[in-house]
C-alpha cells in the first residue's frame, strides 16, 4: 500500500540509527549482514567479523588456519589508523587464527566483488520501503536473493560502541602485526597470541586452509539503502579469482642442522606451497 514519507532525512526526528555491516561468501554465494545500532567503529567491524566467524564461518571452513581480510583504506578500518590494528590484533587473539589484511587503495572500490554481487541486491530488496523499526529492516534484508542462488542471513548487534578511541601508547612496540615488504601500508598480518589449548587444537589438523574474508557495510539514508563503495585489491603475492584464492605459505622443507637435500619421495609427500582456499567476500567502509 502507498504511504507518505519525507523525501529527505531529518536526523533530529529519527528515533535511532542502523549500520549494516555485510560479509559475502563468493564460493557459497551467501551473504550475511550484522546490523549495528550505535556507531560505525573499528570495534564494531571486528565484533561483526567475530560474530560471523564463530557462528557461520568456522562451521563452513572448520580447518581454516588463515584468514585473508580484504577491506577499504578508510572508514572504521582505515589503513592508517592504529586503533583498527589494535582491535584486529584482539580479534586474532580471540579467534586463535592468523588474519592477513589487504587494503584496496583509495578510489578502487569498483574492483570489489561485493559491489556487484551483493550490495545492489540488498538495495533492491529495501527499495521504496520505510525503515521504521529494526525488525522491519532485518526482515527486508533477509529477503535479499537472486535467481542464481544468493541468500542472506541477518543479525542485530545491540552493543554500544564508543567513538574517539585511541590505540594504547605501547601498542606500536608490543603488537604482533607484521608488515609486508611490498606495499606495507596496505598489506600486513595479525598473528595471534595462542594459548596452550589453542596450540593443541590446531596441531590436530594436518592440512592448512586459507580463507579470504572481505567485510562490508552499507550506509542507510532516508529509509533507503545507499550503497557505499569500498573494498580492496589483493597484493600481487595473492592470486584472487571469483572461484578461488591461492595463498602462499612458507614451509620448512629440511630439518634444522641438516644439509641433505630433499629426496623425490619426500618431495612428493610434502604439502603443496599453494593452498586452495574458500573465499568469503565483503567490504568494510
Amino acid at each position: 500500500q502507498p504511504f507518505q514519507a519525507f523525501d529527505h532525512d531529518f536526523p533530529s526526528w529519527a528515533t535511532g540509527v542502523i549500520i549494516p555491516h555485510s560479509i559475502y561468501d563468493l564460493i557459497r554465494n551467501r551473504g550475511h549482514i550484522n546490523i549495528g545500532l550505535s556507531h560505525d567503529t573499528s570495534e564494531f567491524a571486528c565484533d561483526s567479523l567475530r560474530w560471523y566467524w564463530n557462528r557461520i564461518g568456522q562451521r563452513c571452513y572448520p580447518k581454516a588456519t588463515s584468514i585473508l581480510l580484504l577491506c577499504d583504506s578508510g572508514g572504521s578500518n582505515a589503513a592508517a589508523h592504529h586503533i583498527f590494528k589494535e582491535d584486529l590484533q584482539a580479534l586474532a587473539n580471540d579467534l586463535g587464527i592468523e588474519i592477513r589484511v589487504a587494503h584496496f587503495p583509495s578510489y578502487c572500490s569498483k574492483y570489489n566483488p561485493i559491489e556487484r554481487r551483493f550490495f545492489p541486491h540488498v538495495t533492491r530488496a529495501c527499495q521504496g520501503m520505510l525503515f521504521d523499526t529494526v525488525e522491519t529492516v532485518a526482515d527486508l534484508m533477509r529477503k535479499t536473493s537472486t535467481a542464481t542462488g544468493l541468500r542472506t542471513t541477518v543479525n542485530v548487534l545491540r552493543g554500544a560502541y564508543e567513538t574517539g578511541r585511541k590505540a594504547a601508547k605501547n601498542f606500536k612496540e608490543d603488537m604482533l602485526i607484521k608488515f609486508d615488504q611490498l606495499l606495507p601500508k596496505w598489506n600486513y598480518v595479525a598473528q595471534p597470541r595462542l594459548s596452550r589449548q589453542l596450540l593443541i587444537r590446531r596441531s590436530l589438523f594436518s592440512r592448512e586452509d586459507a580463507i579470504a574474508l572481505i567485510p562490508g557495510r552499507q550506509r542507510v539514508s532516508g529509509g533507503l539503502a545507499e550503497t557505499v563503495r569500498s573494498g580492496v585489491i589483493p597484493r600481487p603475492a595473492i592470486h584472487f579469482s571469483p572461484r578461488q584464492a591461492w595463498l602462499p605459505h612458507r614451509r620448512q622443507t629440511e630439518n634444522a642442522g641438516t644439509s641433505s637435500p630433499i629426496t623425490a619421495e619426500r618431495a612428493s609427500a610434502a604439502p603443496s606451497p599453494l593452498i586452495n582456499s574458500g573465499v568469503i567476500a565483503g567490504t568494510i567502509y
